[in-house]
């Protein structure tokens, strides 16, 4: 019987045990190891979930509050849109990419994103900052994904609802009316 998934952990590329079909959105906090990792006035901190205490690991302010984590990694819009990452082992921070970007997800070994250096089309980066490319021709406004695909509100057909596979790249529009909010569970 497999429970919320279990038989879908695999090791990643750094070798840790992460849900195959995981995705990572932006989340305003995160428990890792017994600490909780949250964002207080814009900045990210540590709270051990026994000795209650608190601290500030990272100064740079947070842009819309989202942070995401792959286990060895916390990556982060910086107010200044740079998508930038935070080593939990070394605590060293290190811009991912010259591009500006104000939206980002994580699904398998990639970061998605928004890059506003060329005119808000859909990027994908590894971990490390190489493979840094246009994914799709697409514009957005509003963005999600589930398992095998990302749904999009495109800018170039007034909003309304798109769908890409995440394998395939194949595009399809899903509906006729603008859609303004959209959210996969």
């Amino acid at each position: 019987m497999d429970f919320l998934g279990a038989n879908d952990i695999i090791p990643n590329k750094n070798n840790q045990l992460i849900n195959k079909n995981s995705i990572n959105y932006g989340n305003s906090f995160f428990i890792l190891n017994n600490i909780l990792y949250h964002i207080i006035e814009g900045k990210i901190y540590t709270t051990g979930i026994k000795s209650k205490k608190s601290n500030c690991i990272i100064e740079d302010k947070i842009l819309n509050n989202q942070i995401s984590c792959d286990g060895k990694f916390i990556y982060f819009i910086s107010n200044k849109r740079e998508l930038k990452s935070y080593s939990i082992e070394t605590k060293q921070i290190k811009k991912i990419t010259e591009n500006k970007t104000d939206q980002l997800f994580i699904y398998s070994d990639n970061i998605y994103y928004k890059n506003l250096s060329d005119n808000g089309y859909l990027y994908q980066i590894d971990f490390n900052g190489s493979g840094n490319s246009k994914f799709a021709n697409i514009r957005f406004q509003s963005i999600t994904v589930d398992q095998q695909n990302i749904y999009y509100t495109n800018l170039e057909d007034k909003e309304k609802l798109y769908k890409i596979s995440l394998i395939e790249k194949q595009n399809k529009k899903l509906t006729d009316v603008p859609v303004y909010l959209i959210s996969c569970f």
